[in-house]
């Protein structure tokens, strides 16, 4: 996972998760890409990677950050699971799947 330098702010540090959000998004399923996350919990899970006091990252962000990844790669990150509320997601970036 990229390293954040504390002292280079809040800024710089959304502009290093929106760079690498494939990279932050599977660790935060932490080698278990099978279960089923919401998107809090996933922005939870970077906030925690990122360790920097006062930092906060909206649930909207991250999903937000994955459309412009899967967008600009092709490649496939989260998959929606129908039916849940919270929508909660699976991770299948490691299935190397390609969005149609």
């Amino acid at each position: 996972m990229p390293s954040i330098d504390i002292g280079q702010g809040h800024g710089s540090a959304y502009g290093i998760i929106e760079d690498s959000i494939a990279q932050y998004v599977v660790d935060a399923y932490r080698g278990m890409p099978d279960r089923l996350l919401t998107a809090g919990s996933i922005s939870r899970q970077i906030i925690k990677a990122v360790g920097m006091s006062g930092f906060y990252l909206r649930p909207e962000q991250v999903v937000e950050w994955v459309a412009v990844f899967e967008e600009r790669t092709g490649r496939k990150i989260l998959e929606e699971e129908p039916e849940t509320y919270p929508l909660r997601y699976r991770c299948v970036y490691h299935k190397d799947i390609r969005i149609p």
